[in-house]
């Protein structure tokens, strides 16, 4: 899997887009050789809660169309726009407390299952950012996203990495994923995210500030 690494800012790094998924899904995580790899230091022993949780239906924010669904601009986010490559459209707003909001979908080979899409996440982060990026604990399951025919069963995917950016210093950071495989409409199978990215000391505070229209007002253009 490839995956596009952009900085925002001189220090902050953005998460990995995906800009194109494999045939075949990965059965363990791929790794890049040493001398592709980024130099991280120790993941944080303590990390921030990474279940989000976000804020009581506080804030306000705008709805905007995009190619895979209606998605939600929260106040004081800016939207950077939908970037579409490989088989993947992801739209990215960077927001306070050094955080950005991922929405995206991919299409996947039909009959991916989730815990493989999950796989390929990870797998992402280890390529792309850090190669020891692990799970901060477990994955968890029960989560929905909202589709154009309702509810699409979904997980947490909590990511605990180091990001070393193109400039300054590494940092821990926190890239939790909701993930969910569903169906187009066209009976294709597409893999969907909702991504939330911060480095570690700053992330509930971020997690935490966002309104439930993250969830609520964001409709994918898929189903179950």
């Amino acid at each position: 899997m490839v995956f596009a690494l952009v900085n925002k800012g001189p220090n902050t790094p953005k998460p990995p887009s995906p800009t194109g998924l494999p045939t075949n899904l990965p059965s363990s995580p791929a790794t890049l050789p040493p001398s592709q790899s980024p130099r991280p230091t120790s993941p944080p022993t303590n990390p921030p809660s990474a279940q989000p949780s976000p804020g009581p239906g506080g804030g306000g924010g705008k709805t905007v169309q995009t190619s895979f669904g209606t998605i939600f601009v929260p106040d004081g986010f800016s939207d950077q726009g939908s970037n579409s490559q490989g088989n993947c459209t992801t739209d990215t707003l960077s927001g306070p407390n050094n955080g950005l909001l991922i929405y995206g979908s991919c299409q996947l080979p039909s009959g991916t299952t989730q815990s493989a899409f999950d796989n390929v996440v990870l797998a992402g982060d280890q390529q792309a950012l850090d190669p020891n990026a692990k799970l901060c604990e477990p994955i968890k399951t029960g989560a929905t996203l909202t589709g154009t025919s309702g509810t699409i069963p979904a997980d947490g995917v909590p990511i605990c990495l180091d990001v070393t950016p193109q400039s300054g210093p590494a940092f821990h950071a926190i890239d939790f994923y909701f993930t969910a495989v569903a169906h187009a409409s066209d009976g294709s199978t597409v893999g969907l995210t909702v991504n939330l990215f911060a480095p570690a000391d700053q992330y509930n505070t971020f997690v935490k500030a966002l309104p439930d229209g993250v969830f609520s007002q964001t409709v994918f253009n898929a189903s179950p």
